[in-house]
């Protein structure tokens, strides 16, 4: 998983030669049970769409970390920040729309 991975990273980061050598047995493990179990890994976070790959489904761990949030909460802040940066930004950079039409949620400036 990327989460796996990302925390693997880390530790070699922080852990130097002894992270590095734990983070290679643990992939090592990994790739072997996946072996051993003739599981087909399916590439994910790539810029290819594979119509095949469209059904699955998230992990349990994403699905909690995506209820958990408060999404009203994100939508305003996002606005908020959007606006400041309009006001700031407007002459120099202006957006792509003249206006944000009311709920939407802008993803950058």
């Amino acid at each position: 998983s990327h989460l796996a991975s990302a925390l693997l990273q880390n530790l070699e980061l922080r852990a130097g030669a002894l992270g590095r050598l734990l983070r290679q047995a643990v992939r090592g493990l990994g790739k072997l049970t996946v072996s051993t179990a003739k599981i087909e890994r399916v590439a994910t976070g790539t810029q290819h769409f594979n119509r095949a790959h469209a059904d699955l489904g998230m992990s349990a761990l994403t699905r909690r970390i995506a209820l958990a949030q408060d999404f009203a909460s994100i939508v305003e802040r996002r606005r908020r920040n959007f606006f400041l940066l309009l006001g700031h930004l407007r002459d120099v950079a202006p957006p792509v729309f003249a206006e944000l039409p009311p709920g939407v949620c802008p993803l950058f400036y």
